[in-house]
């Protein structure tokens, strides 16, 4: 079992597994970062890199997923900024 799904509550899981759309996606994880929910954005990274199909969007939600450990670094806001130019 993946770590981050041990220390994931309820919601947050229903909050990841439930948006079928890429930018349903950034939503919840753009919103579980004014949380400050650190592992709900790293489970959304990981959950989008496995079921995007497109090369571009996988490799940006692994991003998210490697560097959103710390909300506040650098490499997570260029990540989650990749990933908002790519959706809008």
């Amino acid at each position: 079992m993946h770590p981050l799904l041990e220390v994931a509550d309820g919601k947050t899981l229903i909050e990841v597994l439930t948006p079928i759309l890429p930018a349903a996606r950034l939503a919840l994880m753009l919103l579980a970062v004014a949380e400050g929910k650190t592992n709900a954005v790293m489970l959304h990274g990981l959950w989008g890199s496995a079921r995007s199909n497109r090369p571009l969007a996988r490799r940006l939600f692994r991003a998210v997923y490697e560097n959103c450990g710390k909300l506040d670094s650098e490499g997570c806001r260029v990540a989650l900024l990749k990933l908002y130019y790519l959706q809008f």
